[in-house]
């Protein structure tokens, strides 16, 4: 039996040991976790701009039922509910409208929304857009976020 024991102790004294293998492990492990954390924050973070800018949007497109024909004040209205941080030049306003009385019926559509003279009776639309160059965490790349909104003006 002690012939047996001593060449048990032995064998298990041959075996590595385990001790620091889920240290090792999780250094290796934990780089990529927080990269993909990381990624993770960040594209929540740009659908939150998203967020925001089609909420600004929809700000000037409630502006623009009321008084459709100031687009200087319907674009400060976008500006004003945006919290990202977008300014004049990342508003654009659309008019358009489908003339019927016209033979072939035409889109029309100008980013003058006064000048937009349709002979019939349809609908004419303003669509608000708000755009914003989103950079991410990492410098990979840049999104370019809009929010939309569109209201019948006539």
């Amino acid at each position: 039996m002690n012939n047996f024991t001593s060449s048990a102790r032995r064998l298990v004294g041959s075996v590595p040991s385990t001790n620091g293998a889920a240290a090792v492990e999780f250094g290796l492990i934990a780089p990529v976790l927080m990269i993909m954390i990381f990624g993770i924050v960040d594209y929540g973070l740009a659908m939150v701009n998203k967020m925001e800018l089609r909420g600004a949007a929809r700000a000037g497109a409630q502006y623009a039922l009321g008084d459709s024909s100031d687009t200087a004040a319907i674009i400060a209205a976008v500006v004003a509910a945006s919290d990202v941080g977008i300014t004049a030049g990342d508003v654009t306003l659309t008019c358009n409208c489908r003339d019927t009385a016209l033979e072939p019926p035409v889109d029309l559509t100008t980013t003058t929304c006064g000048a937009v003279t349709c002979l019939s009776t349809e609908p004419t639309l303003m669509t608000v857009n708000a755009t914003q160059n989103y950079s991410l965490f990492f410098g990979a790349t840049t999104l370019t976020l809009v929010g939309e909104a569109t209201v019948r003006i006539k």
